[in-house]
């Protein structure tokens, strides 16, 4: 991807593209936690994997200008919906392990992303 982040623009077609893609994802999965089993499971999943990459992000990235409070809040909310959902709404192991799998996998592809978005 070749692409100029100073470029005017860039950034707001960009972030409003990926609004596009992820406010469905973002609707299902929180639609998904008033449900028990493996749906609630996915539903954390990829609400706890977005928090946890949001929160590795700002303590790696951005933390010198913005502060570390704020990024360790967004963490222990994710980490709490997880245990949450583990605790209250997976009805077996497998629904633990893939809420769990899942959201470490989430965290993982979009901190992957960023760094390709953002680094080129």
């Amino acid at each position: 991807m070749d692409h100029d982040l100073a470029e005017p623009g860039f950034l707001p077609v960009f972030f409003g593209l990926v609004g596009l893609i992820a406010g469905p994802v973002v609707g299902v999965a929180a639609t998904w936690l008033r449900t028990v089993g493996l749906r609630a499971a996915l539903g954390a999943a990829a609400l706890s994997g977005a928090g946890m990459a949001e929160a590795a992000y700002g303590l790696t990235e951005v933390a010198e200008s913005t502060g570390v409070t704020y990024w360790i809040g967004v963490g222990v909310v994710a980490l709490a919906l997880l245990a949450w959902v583990a605790a209250m709404r997976a009805e077996s192991t497998r629904d633990r392990l893939v809420a769990l799998g899942g959201t470490i996998g989430v965290a993982g592809m979009l901190l992957l992303a960023a760094s390709v978005v953002l680094t080129g």
